[in-house]
């Protein structure tokens, strides 16, 4: 009999521990969820009005900035191909003006060697005062220079010829007062009392 009232007992606590939930039952768990849920839906909405409230403030200051920009772009004019055209020709009229002049420049006059044999012809004086004829010394030792070496250099330093086996530079003397005052590109100039006299290398050049 008591087993009897034991398993009674045990089939009515177990049908209490499944007994299903009536309707004055408080459901805590149910309310705890919603109340969880209203916090994050209002941070959602808040988001959601900054976005809105950026969005019309950009429209309203920064939608015309790039129509500004291509204004400014435009107020600067490029420059006109016909004035740099101009500015070229300008820069080659002035060029072929000074080659002008250059080629205008009169050349030193080339004495052949008829011309000092018939007494030795010169260049004017430097000081203007006209053309004199050399002494007959000064003639003949001019007309037996031979040449055997010429050097022109840019630096005057560094100009030399060899004229009867005498290594000479500007400004050395030589013969009866005879001085070499310039060495050119194509011969030199010799001084004697103020007068210059020009003779080209290849004139007077030494055969052996």
């Amino acid at each position: 009999m008591s087993y009897i009232l034991d398993a009674l007992n045990k089939s009515e606590e177990e049908k209490k521990q499944h007994k299903t939930p009536g309707l004055n039952t408080i459901h805590q768990t149910t309310e705890g969820r919603k109340t969880s849920r209203q916090p994050i839906l209002s941070i959602a909405l808040f988001f959601l009005f900054i976005n809105l409230l950026g969005l019309l403030v950009w429209w309203l200051f920064f939608n015309n900035a790039p129509t500004d920009k291509g204004v400014h772009l435009v107020s600067n004019p490029p420059l006109k191909q016909g004035d740099a055209i101009g500015g070229r020709d300008h820069s080659s009229e002035i060029g072929s003006a000074a080659q002008r002049d250059e080629r205008g420049k009169p050349e030193a006059p080339l004495l052949s060697e008829g011309q000092f044999n018939e007494g030795f012809a010169q260049r004017p004086q430097r000081s203007g005062s006209g053309a004199n004829t050399l002494p007959r010394i000064i003639a003949q030792e001019i007309a037996a220079i031979r040449f055997s070496s010429h050097i022109y250099a840019e630096d005057p330093a560094l100009r030399q010829v060899v004229m009867n086996g005498q290594a000479l530079k500007e400004g050395h003397r030589f013969g009866t007062e005879l001085e070499l005052d310039q060495v050119t590109e194509e011969g030199v100039v010799l001084s004697y009392q103020n007068q210059s006299i020009y003779i080209s290398v290849l004139s007077q050049w030494a055969d052996d």
